[in-house]
């Protein structure tokens, strides 16, 4: 028993479970049968004097509770491949919180009952086996306490010394991390994470201390924002960083007070990762009707329990969030994802979420743990809504008419493409440059005109403004044939657009289909009668017509 190794699992590589229905119910069952047959027959060295028997006998009877509910659910199990994906789901989360429950009260009889007598193989070995599956759970705070336990007791099992300085590096505990790390290096039983960590142990204990002195300031004034998440797993309670992201933070509260987040799922959890929610859909697409800025650049780290807002693919902010289960691998993050809040109240509550993976289209039997209902329980006396990138563009653009009203085209330019890199699907700021450049000379002005026009034209098909000056651009670019098609789209909608029938004719003239460009002018003019430039190029063509005696 004391040369028993835990395989346990650091910095592994992230894989998502399958989450089949038959598979879940294999590994519940392999669950409840391995557990007994692990402790079946260890009984040997127990000693069965007065001081210890109680605590044996109640971690006896805590067990065989858990045991026999385990056995009693194997039928249940059975009859749920019968019953829709939904009910099956909500019967296996039903079953797996009624078994944490009984498991906690077995885990806590066992630790009574392990420091009364710390030989007793027995409980021994079940305290081994439940830190070893909390640890590669993520579960680092049971994981650490049992580590720190069962080796305070007299385990040489030195595989818990790293099982105890990477759950308490995750938990923030820099000094007990550096404490067991070194005590696995010095027995030879520290793996090659272990090793970084060890190295990056003064920059772990610098991130730490710079999070705990925010923390020590968050106290002090006493009034930060928290919500209060109610799931199917139980309460989570978080605080929000308002002083540091008061912007993410004003648009998750507007969000939670327009009851959005009630309902959806954690549709993505991942050990090694996090839990992510905030998709309408259920998938990580979807959310509310604006977004706002990303400035991750700014925001605090990383830790494990800490709420960041998931950038999309324009680098913007929405309704997705994250709850990181470590620190270790996520500073990755860092400086990418929003960081607004962390959790307080119910880290317990989010790791026993399931494992869940919309990717994985054949993943039946598993329902996703969701938000019941958000409620903000403590706010700030203000208004809580976000400045949105709509807002900053349409602030932007008001910025750049003032310009172009005072002909500063050059400086209304470079505004307009702050406001392109702030969204780049806005219809206005892609045509409103595009039209700029094209009042502009040269081949490069031109370049930049068509990619904006043709920018604005794919974003918005039904814009004959922007097709128009598209065509003309195709036009003076000599490019016939695309500006013709350009301008018969606007005149088949507006026909008494004169300056398309002008342009067109000019392209009709530039393709050698004089007659029909004749006809574009004498257009333009019946509807414009004082069009000079449509009059000059009739006649123009008109002298090519007798020229060629047709």
């Amino acid at each position: 028993m004391a040369n028993l190794k835990m395989m346990v699992v650091h910095g592994r590589k992230l894989r998502w479970p399958s989450a089949l229905l038959f598979r879940g119910m294999a590994l519940l069952a392999i669950w409840l049968v391995s557990l007994p047959i692990l402790l079946a027959g260890e009984n040997s060295d127990q000693t069965d004097n007065d001081q210890t028997k109680p605590p044996i006998e109640a971690f006896d009877q805590a067990y065989q509770a858990y045991r026999q509910y385990r056995l009693d659910l194997l039928p249940r199990l059975r009859d749920a491949m019968t019953l829709p994906p939904h009910e099956r789901g909500e019967l296996l989360r039903e079953a797996s919180i009624q078994s944490d429950v009984l498991l906690t009260a077995t885990i806590d009889a066992a630790e009574q009952a392990l420091r009364a007598d710390p030989k007793n193989q027995k409980v021994r070995r079940f305290l081994l086996l439940i830190t070893q599956r909390a640890f590669a759970a993520d579960r680092f705070e049971l994981a650490g306490r049992l580590a720190k336990l069962l080796l305070d007791h007299g385990s040489g099992n030195t595989g818990l010394y790293r099982v105890a300085g990477h759950s308490f590096l995750e938990m923030g505990d820099i000094d007990q991390a550096e404490k067991y790390l070194r005590a696995a290096e010095k027995a030879n039983d520290l793996d090659v994470y272990g090793r970084a960590y060890l190295k990056k142990i003064d920059s772990f204990r610098q991130l730490i201390e710079g999070a705990k002195q925010f923390e020590r300031q968050d106290a002090t004034k006493g009034d930060l924002p928290r919500v209060l998440l109610k799931t199917t797993r139980g309460n989570v309670l978080v605080e929000l960083f308002e002083d540091h992201a008061p912007n993410a933070v004003a648009a998750f509260v507007y969000l939670v007070d327009q009851g959005f987040y009630d309902g959806l799922p954690f549709y993505r959890v991942m050990r090694g990762f996090g839990a992510v929610t905030g998709s309408p859909n259920g998938d990580g697409t979807g959310g509310p009707d604006f977004r706002i800025l990303n400035n991750a650049s700014r925001s605090r780290p990383h830790l494990r329990g800490t709420l960041s807002m998931v950038p999309d693919s324009e680098n913007h902010l929405g309704s997705i969030f994250l709850i990181s289960f470590r620190m270790t691998s996520n500073t990755k993050l860092n400086g990418k994802y929003m960081v607004f809040g962390r959790v307080i109240e119910g880290m317990d509550v989010v790791m026993r979420f399931n494992d869940t993976n919309p990717d994985l289209v054949e993943e039946v039997g598993v329902e996703p743990d969701r938000i019941l209902q958000a409620e903000v329980v403590r706010r700030r006396n203000h208004v809580y809504r976000p400045t949105t990138i709509k807002m900053l563009v349409q602030q932007i653009v008001q910025e750049c008419r003032d310009l172009l009203a005072k002909n500063k085209i050059d400086e209304a330019i470079q505004k307009l493409h702050a406001a392109a890199q702030l969204d780049t699907s806005n219809v206005d700021v892609c045509f409103t440059l595009g039209m700029l450049y094209a009042r502009k000379k040269g081949k490069e002005n031109s370049d930049r005109a068509l990619y904006f026009l043709n920018k604005a034209a794919a974003l918005d098909p039904d814009n004959l403004e922007n097709r128009f000056y598209l065509g003309t651009v195709l036009m003076r670019r000599s490019k016939a044939a695309d500006a013709v098609e350009q301008f018969e789209t606007v005149l088949a909608k507006k026909p008494d657009h004169f300056q398309a029938w002008h342009n067109l004719g000019v392209a009709r003239a530039q393709q050698g289909r004089l007659r029909d460009a004749a006809e574009c002018f004498e257009k333009a003019l019946a509807l414009k009668p004082g069009y000079k430039s449509a009059r000059d190029n009739l006649a123009r063509v008109q002298a090519q017509l007798r020229r060629k005696g047709s």
